[in-house]
């Protein structure tokens, strides 16, 4: 069996997605079969980053997989350009979806099951990590893909009022999925100021510090700092996407930490026969 991670934020703004990007693609760099899935059902946005390689036309989506009876999984994987890594995409929402509609709750319930069972076919397939870039906030979608992971990155700002409500969201849910499945959850600071005066870099630190006793007192591990890389959102800003694996923050030293507590986090369970 392989491992799914889920990347989320508790408001969106936070790097989830280019840190989802980032991590299935220095997976797949290392030789892992990866794929990643689009599981912002109202604000998807990998098909921004990941330019599909056939029309949009002809895509099958995560969205109407979920919800359709006539689709197999193998319809709505899509490679790109790195060999070891694909991709399943999900279209906007439209008014009137069954997940959006008065009946939710039901749609949901069906959702989780298909998701778990479509898991078990992408393991079966080959895949070594399914990595779920999850919806931001609190809601059926979001906690569907939370319970469906095995490892979970929160994705925060060093934000006051980031911290604040990733402190609250630990505090509730975490404590209610760990009793679910074996499971391990970092917190990753991410889009963190870098700046060579003494008395900012001493602001930084003690912020930083004072929120990772919090955070690691709440059974959270904090996996790494990535830096805000200035040149990497100057190119998301101007559109230049298409070399996205290529871009800076892929195989940089923050994200080989973060895969190294994945993988020995992997290797411990393997070891312990989960």
């Amino acid at each position: 069996m392989g491992t799914t991670i889920t990347i989320f934020s508790t408001r969106g703004g936070s790097g989830k997605t280019i840190t989802s990007v980032s991590l299935a693609s220095t997976l797949s760099k290392m030789g892992y079969k990866v794929i990643i899935i689009d599981g912002d059902l109202e604000a998807p946005s990998l098909i921004h980053l990941i330019k599909p390689q056939k029309p949009v036309a002809d895509l099958n989506y995560w969205t109407d997989y979920l919800g359709a009876k006539n689709l197999k999984v193998e319809d709505i994987i899509n490679p790109t350009k790195l060999s070891n890594l694909s991709i399943i995409y999900s279209s906007p929402p439209e008014i009137g979806k069954s997940f959006l509609s008065k009946n939710s709750q039901r749609w949901w319930q069906n959702a989780l099951r298909k998701s778990l069972t479509t898991q078990k076919k992408l393991y079966e397939i080959g895949y070594d990590f399914i990595i779920i870039d999850n919806q931001s906030g609190t809601s059926l979608n979001s906690v569907n893909n939370m319970i469906l992971a095995d490892v979970s990155l929160l994705v925060v700002r060093p934000a006051s009022y980031g911290v604040g409500a990733a402190e609250v969201f630990i505090q509730e849910m975490h404590s209610l999925l760990k009793g679910m499945k074996p499971r391990k959850d970092f917190f990753v600071w991410n889009q963190v100021p870098v700046t060579d005066n003494p008395e900012e870099k001493t602001l930084l630190n003690h912020f930083l510090s004072k929120w990772d006793v919090k955070i690691e007192e709440l059974g959270i591990e904090v996996a790494t700092v990535i830096p805000f890389d200035h040149m990497l959102n100057l190119q998301l800003l101007n559109e230049i996407t298409n070399e996205i694996f290529s871009l800076t923050i892929s195989m940089n030293s923050s994200m080989l930490e973060i895969v190294d507590r994945i993988l020995k986090y992997q290797n411990q369970q393997k070891r312990n026969g989960n």
